[in-house]
């Protein structure tokens, strides 16, 4: 069922037709690149034993509504931990 929702059915009809036609496949990146900012105002930068830095954005941290979206410290911290272990470092 959860594949259901989630995927593209129109790419995978499209791939089902090149590989039938004994074409190489010519099918879109599902993820858009995503663009390199510089750090702006209001951005917090945290920095974990020099491996990787973690930039909260400003727009991120003072999304609204404010009284229901709110990100302390302590779970930016809890992400960034979490984030390591994962990464393995």
């Amino acid at each position: 069922m959860w594949l259901h929702y989630n995927v593209d059915f129109a790419v995978l009809n499209r791939a089902t037709q090149q590989l039938l036609n004994g074409e190489d496949l010519n099918l879109p990146n599902p993820y858009s690149p995503i663009s390199w900012r510089d750090i702006g105002t209001g951005d917090v930068v945290h920095a974990e034993r020099g491996a990787r830095r973690y930039i909260w954005r400003s727009n991120v941290l003072n999304a609204e509504p404010m009284e229901e979206i709110l990100i302390t410290p302590g779970e930016m911290v809890r992400v960034e931990r979490q984030l390591e272990a994962y990464y393995g470092h």
